[in-house]
């Protein structure tokens, strides 16, 4: 057991249909093997976030926060706060677009302006789907393993390679 999070990731899974386009999220809390068999056009997409520590937690924080001049009140701003978060915390996903991946780029401890406007270009729906399975590891300690509980492995949230640099 560790305290220290800085460098480690882990993955969240979501199941899109793709016989539409764009594709949509399969409304399912748990699949089975046998559920995707059935259901060839669902995909299993993944997204890998890197676990934050206190360092960018507050930093994140500090540069979502409004202040109000007037009243002397501060507050976050909630969308930049979720901006921030793909911007520092997303490393890799599983997104294709025509059989290409779609790749993910940083520049530092950030991802690139190129990567930013990728993500903005995916429908809200999918990267929404992936924050919002992300919020509740880095918001409220959810255990990876607490998501697709009738999954095969391939399904199953797993920490991704777990090493502190």
């Amino acid at each position: 057991m560790s305290y220290i999070t800085k460098g480690k990731t882990f993955k969240v899974y979501i199941i899109v249909d793709t016989s539409s386009d764009p594709p949509t999220l399969v409304d399912k809390d748990e699949v089975t093997a046998e559920e995707l068999k059935q259901n060839p056009s669902w995909k299993v997409e993944w997204a890998e976030f890197i676990r934050w520590d206190w360092g960018v937690m507050t930093e994140i924080t500090k540069q979502a926060r409004i202040f109000d001049e007037v009243t002397g009140t501060s507050s976050i701003d909630w969308l930049e706060l979720r901006e921030l978060k793909f911007q520092y915390l997303l490393k890799d996903w599983s997104l294709e677009d025509n059989g290409k991946k779609l790749e993910l780029k940083r520049s530092g401890n950030k991802l690139d302006r190129e990567s930013e406007e990728l993500i903005k270009s995916i429908d809200p729906r999918i990267v929404n789907a992936f924050l919002n399975k992300a919020d509740r590891i880095l918001e409220f300690g959810q255990k990876e393993q607490d998501f697709f509980i009738k999954s095969t492995p391939l399904t199953t949230v797993q920490p991704a390679e777990e090493t502190v640099k």
